[in-house]
Order: C-alpha cells, then structure tokens, then sequence
C-alpha cells in the first residue's frame, strides 16, 4: 500500500515558495529529486492559490490521520484489505 500523502504536501509545499519567491525548485524527470536555489523574492499571481492548496492538503492530512486513529483496529484492518 503506498499512501502519497506527504509526498503531495512536499510539492504543495515548494509550489508556494516558488510562487512566493523563496526558492527556486526543479523537479527530475522522475520527480524523485528536487534542485533548489534562491529565490528572488517577488511573489507571482499563484502566490494565493499556492498557499491554499498547501493548507488544504495539510488539513485533508491531518483529517485523515484522525480517522485512522480513532477507528477500531478490526475496522482498520479490513480498511487495509481495500488497498491489496
């Protein structure tokens, strides 16, 4: 079972502070390696959707983290069986 939450949060991440000028970011062609470098400092017009994404992905995390803890762990293992 892979779950590709943090991975979603990384890139929502670094999509925000490249659209707010912290950074500069390129992705391998495999996505498996990030190239960083300074930004310049001036935020774009994604600055504002970027920063939304990353919260939403942060809340949808946190609100599936409290799903998986408060269930029964017979629940949760049939829960897994969904992912084989």
């Amino acid at each position: 079972m892979k779950l590709c939450v943090e991975e979603n949060i990384v890139k929502a991440g670094l999509k925000y502070l490249g659209s707010s000028g912290m950074l500069n970011y390129t992705l391998s062609d495999d996505e498996q390696k990030v190239y960083l470098s300074e930004g310049k400092g001036v935020a774009d017009k994604s600055t504002f959707m970027a920063k939304k994404n990353l919260a939403d992905a942060l809340a949808e995390k946190n609100a599936y983290q409290q799903f998986i803890l408060k269930m029964e762990i017979d629940r949760f293992k049939e829960y897994l069986k969904k992912f084989d």
